[in-house]
């Protein structure tokens, strides 16, 4: 199953063993994140790696790890959505834009707990809970 994975859903896979964990390297997802992504998550290094009660270098190997499961995808590739996915995203949401944009240039679901995203109804949103109820009916 593809799936556009959003910061939030890795954040919380790095920070604590956890279901979400599991999932982002489960072999039966195939996961693709915008680039600007891992701009936001570098921005924001000193204060996860905190939150993860780690050294920001074992929190940077941390997020090495996780993202071998990832398609790292340059915004070129979905820049043709950027508009659209921009008049998509629910106010205050403004910036979510790169991950409506990529799934819908993939034609794929978004991975996200933000209940604010589901109320567009172009790209198809899967919180972690009901991708755990999917994979569970296979």
């Amino acid at each position: 199953m593809q799936l556009v994975v959003d910061t939030n859903i890795l954040l919380a896979g790095l920070l604590k063993p956890s279901v979400t964990q599991k999932l982002l390297f489960s072999e039966e997802l195939q996961l693709f994140l915008p680039e600007h992504s891992l701009r936001e998550i570098e921005r924001h290094a000193t204060e996860f790696a905190e939150r993860m009660g780690a050294s920001e270098q074992e929190f940077q190997q941390a997020v090495r790890l996780i993202i071998l499961n990832v398609k790292i995808v340059p915004s070129e590739e979905y820049a043709l959505f950027e508009q659209k996915a921009q008049k998509l995203c629910p106010k205050g949401h403004e910036n979510d834009w790169p991950f409506i944009a990529l799934a819908l240039s993939l034609n794929c679901t978004l991975w996200s707990n933000d209940k604010a995203l589901k109320k567009q109804l172009a790209v198809q949103v899967y919180a972690t809970h009901d991708l755990m109820e999917k994979i569970e009916k296979k």
